[in-house]
Order: structure tokens, then sequence, then C-alpha cells
């Protein structure tokens, strides 16, 4: 037991690492974003990596928005293990049987709906190489 619980750790501590990485870089782009997946951390159970992964989810005002089970095993335990989270607002959220696995369906709608279309921006930049600063130069010389 005690080696999978140092197991368990550690690929927390390496999916924390990560996930902070991917949260620092979408953070800077300031929009709004959705993170869903499996966390392998019951949500609905106090302890450290629960702690852990919302004190993380916190720094980027981040909400994990399914507060029900989401997995089932064999012998009928129920674990809340799947999640989407995101930095905004949910009109309501649910979790549905697919039959296909022992994970459940998630399904959550947003206050506001992602834009589908996006205009095409251009943008003008110089290129500083040291090739056209050479031919840049040529030509004042002229």
């Amino acid at each position: 037991m005690p080696s999978n619980s140092y197991h368990l750790s550690l690929l927390t501590n390496l999916s924390r690492c990560e996930l902070s990485k991917v949260l620092k870089k979408l953070y800077k782009f300031g929009e709004n974003y959705i993170i869903c997946g499996d966390t392998n951390i019951h949500l609905l159970e106090q302890g450290k990596e629960h702690e852990t992964l919302n004190n993380l989810l916190n720094e980027y005002n981040i909400k994990s928005h399914i507060r029900e089970p989401t997995r089932f095993d064999r012998s009928g335990a129920a674990t809340c293990i799947d999640n989407i989270s995101s930095n905004r607002g949910v009109l309501s959220e649910c979790v549905g049987d697919t039959f296909l696995s022992d994970h459940t369906l998630l399904v959550c709608k947003f206050d506001h709906d992602i834009e589908t279309e996006s205009q095409p921006s251009y943008v003008k930049r110089r290129n500083y190489s040291p090739n056209n600063i050479t031919l840049f130069e040529n030509c004042l010389k002229k």
C-alpha cells in the first residue's frame, strides 16, 4: 500500500506542475477557458490532493463545476474524479450515464456562447534580421 500512495503522490505532483505551467500560459491571454478531464482526485472528499488542486485552480479564478459522482466502480463505490472546470459562469451542469464506461458523461451550459466565427486580424511586423538591416543601410547609402 505505501508504494501505491507514494506513486499517486508523485503522479499528482508531476501533473500539478504541468497543469500549473499550462494555466500560467492561458492566464497571460486573459481569455475564458474550459478544462475537462479525469483528475483521479476525488473532489467530493477532503484530502491533500483535493486541497492542492483546488488551491491551484483558485489562483487562476477557476472553479470545478461538477459536484456529484462521475465514476462508479464494480463494487458500486462512487467518486467524483472527472470534472469540467473554468473561469466562466455556468448556467447548469449535469451528469449522465453513457452505458459505455464506468465514467459518466459531463455536460455544462455556460452563461454565454463561445464565438464560433472570428474575424481575421492582420498584423504587420518588420523583420529586423541582420540581412534586412544590411539591405536597409545599403539603401540609405545610395
